[in-house]
């Protein structure tokens, strides 16, 4: 990761779901996603942005090839709860 990082702060409402599988880890022979995503949404949570709401998931017993559809539905029903019960 960047140390660099931009001063600009959204001027709406903005939502973001983050997610990678539990099982993307060095400990299982792939590269470390779980440690990169909590040290990335620390540093957006330390911004404390009023604009910007983050949601987390790390999937439980998925690899990187395994968590796109369970992330894609999670994410989908979190970025718009409106949405109807079928989806």
């Amino acid at each position: 990761m960047t140390s660099k990082t931009t001063s600009t702060v959204p001027s709406q409402n903005s939502r973001a779901f983050i997610c990678v599988g539990g099982l993307e880890t060095s400990a299982r022979g792939a590269q470390e996603m779980v440690g990169e995503l909590q040290a990335f949404t620390s540093q957006i949570r330390a911004r404390k942005s009023q604009t910007l709401q983050t949601k987390v998931w790390i999937a439980p017993d998925e690899t990187h090839h395994s968590v796109f559809p369970a992330a894609f539905m999670r994410g989908f029903r979190w970025l718009f709860p409106e949405s109807p019960e079928c989806l």
